[in-house]
C-alpha cells in the first residue's frame, strides 16, 4: 500500500487529485497537534478533504520534549491531542505519535517514561490502536537499549533504499516506512512525504 503524510506545510492540497493520482494512494497521515496549544492549521480541512476524496486517514501528533516534567508533560499532549481528534472524521488507521526531538534533553529512562505515559494516556481515554514515528538514530540514541517499546509497532522514517533499512534496537520490523519526503503527487504542490507498506495496515 502506498501513502503520504501532511501537514499545513503541504499548502491546500487538491483531495480529488490526490485520489486520483497515476500511483494509487490509499492512504494519508493528517497532522493534528503539537505539543499542547498548537492545532496544526489545516488540520480540519485535510481531514474532511482527505475523507471525502475516500482516502483511509490517519491523525499523528507531533511530541514536543520541552521540560523536565515529564509525566505530566506526556499527558497534557495525550490529552490535547485526544481534544482534537475525537470531533475530527472518523479515523480509519492507528493514530500515531511522531517522536524525533528531544527540546531539553531528557535522559535515555525520561524518554522511554515519556512515551509510555504518552500512550496509556491514549489507552485511557480509550485509544488503543496507537503507532509510533521515530527514525532509528533517534530511538536509538534516545531510548535505553532494553526498552520495552518492540509491542508497538513502528512507522520509520529512513531515507534508503531497502538494502540499507536499518530498524531501531527493539524492533524486528516496521508497519509504516516513510522511504521519501520529496515525493510527488497528485494536487500537492512541492515535496510531499511518501510511505509504504508490506501489507494492509486498516
Amino acid at each position: 500500500m502506498n501513502g503520504i503524510d501532511v501537514s499545513h506545510n503541504n499548502g491546500t492540497i487538491d483531495w480529488a487529485k490526490v485520489a486520483a493520482n497515476p500511483t494509487k494512494i490509499d492512504f494519508v497521515y493528517i497532522k493534528a497537534s503539537e505539543g499542547v496549544g498548537y492545532t496544526d492549521p489545516m488540520f480540519a480541512t485535510n481531514a474532511k478533504g482527505a475523507k471525502a476524496a475516500g482516502l483511509k486517514i490517519g491523525f499523528y501528533h507531533f511530541a514536543s520534549l520541552n521540560t523536565l516534567n515529564d509525566v505530566p508533560d506526556a499527558k497534557s499532549e495525550a490529552d490535547y491531542f485526544m481534544s482534537l481528534i475525537k470531533s475530527a472524521p472518523a479515523a480509519d488507521l492507528p493514530y500515531a505519535l511522531d517522536i524525533e526531538t528531544n527540546k531539553v534533553g531528557l535522559d535515555k529512562a525520561h524518554v522511554l517514561e515519556w512515551i509510555n505515559t504518552f500512550f496509556a494516556e491514549m489507552k485511557q481515554g480509550g485509544y488503543n490502536n496507537t503507532i509510533l514515528y521515530s527514525y532509528t538514530p533517534f530511538l536509538d540514541s534516545n531510548l535505553p537499549a532494553n526498552h520495552n517499546l518492540g509491542n508497538i509497532r513502528l512507522w520509520l522514517a529512513a531515507y534508503v533504499s531497502p538494502a540499507r533499512l536499518q530498524l531501531p534496537v527493539g524492533w524486528t520490523q516496521y508497519y509504516i516506512w516513510q522511504n521519501s519526503s520529496t515525493g510527488s503527487v497528485s494536487g500537492i504542490t512541492g515535496n510531499v512525504d511518501t510511505n509504504v507498506t508490506t501489507g494492509s495496515i486498516v
